[in-house]
């Protein structure tokens, strides 16, 4: 469990989100969960845990894109919290992520609950739709980075940040039969001098 702490004014935070992840039509889970208790001259948030399902999947015809979209359950308790902003990001490697989608609110009450659904091409992530299309009758597997990052700003201005990071692998099989038959008939022809 990773806990930020910033001595400064004592807070209150409790998020928990909860996703299902999509890779290319595969169901997966993002599981991330924010608690903290409120402690003089201290702010904590604490992340529990943060899994991305891999995918595996049969494709006929050409990969033009693939897609990762997440449905983030939250509930807050954030006194004078002004706004929250949710991201999610993929890429690469977790040093090379690039933000796919975020969900900006600003005005938050300081108790509030709700759902955001995220989604975003990995081809603005530095992947191409080549890297995952697999040759006739062959398999591509890709490693890809996701995270989510939660920020709630208070009245004050102090933001406190959590991220959860994961990997997942993308296995695409074409659905493609290579197959060649040979069949004939032959014969010797025997020449003399």
């Amino acid at each position: 469990m990773a806990t930020t702490h910033a001595d400064f004014r004592p807070r209150r935070i409790a998020l928990v989100l909860a996703a299902a992840v999509l890779l290319t039509g595969t169901a997966g889970a993002v599981l991330l969960g924010f608690g903290a208790a409120p402690v003089a001259g201290q702010s904590d948030v604490s992340v529990d845990s943060f899994q991305v399902a891999d995918a595996n999947r049969t494709v006929d015809g050409d990969v033009s894109d693939v897609t990762l979209t997440a449905d983030l359950a939250f509930s807050q308790d954030v006194p004078d919290a002004t706004e929250r902003i949710v991201k999610l990001r993929a890429g690469p490697s977790d040093s090379d992520l690039t933000t796919l989608a975020f969900d900006r609110t600003t005005d938050v009450a300081a108790n509030e609950s709700g759902t955001v659904t995220l989604s975003g091409s990995l081809l603005d992530a530095g992947f191409t739709a080549e890297e995952f299309d697999p040759a006739t009758a062959g398999t591509t597997e890709r490693t890809v980075a996701v995270e989510v990052v939660v920020e709630v700003t208070r009245a004050d201005g102090e933001t406190v940040t959590e991220r959860r990071t994961d990997t997942a692998t993308v296995t695409l099989h074409d659905s493609g039969d290579l197959t060649v038959a040979l069949g004939g008939s032959g014969e010797f022809t025997v020449t003399t001098d």
